[in-house]
């Protein structure tokens, strides 16, 4: 992500497990022939997470084109479905973030232990799939609509 986004917690952090999503909540827009542009949003805005569900190393390059590994976090954020998350840097946590991250590290023992599922990922990215070829089955509709129109 290009833009730097301060993290911040939410009042009431709690930590849930999901065996399960739910492709129907995301798919809420009718088909319309309004335009579907994306909303502006302040980039300088604090945004409340509510909690971590997985973290992972990424390589990231600076202007000079000399890489480093840098460890990211997969924030669920509040109001948000869980396939709005997007991965932050630890330095990104801000105020009461630091509440949600200290939950997050006793998590992540409760996982190394073998007392907590561990966060999959690959079940994740085929939900994100599943969402995107649903938008797109759902603007090739809109567009067929504009074409009878």
């Amino acid at each position: 992500m290009a833009t730097t986004q301060r993290v911040v917690a939410a009042e009431d952090v709690t930590q849930r497990e999901e065996s399960t999503y739910d492709l129907e909540s995301e798919d809420t827009d009718a088909i319309t022939l309004n335009d579907t542009e994306d909303s502006e949003y302040d980039e300088d805005a604090f945004w409340p997470l509510e909690y971590i569900l997985a973290e992972a190393d990424t390589d990231e390059s600076d202007d000079d084109g000399k890489t480093t590994r840098v460890r990211k976090y997969l924030v669920k954020w509040t109001g948000y479905s869980k396939a709005k998350a997007t991965w932050q840097k630890r330095a990104d946590f801000v105020g009461d973030a630091e509440t949600v991250f200290f939950a997050w590290q006793e998590a992540r023992m409760r996982e190394v232990r073998g007392h907590r599922n561990e966060f999959d990922l690959g079940a994740y990215q085929r939900y994100l799939d599943a969402i995107a070829h649903a938008k797109e089955r759902r603007h090739e509709k809109r567009n067929k609509k504009r074409k009878k129109a």
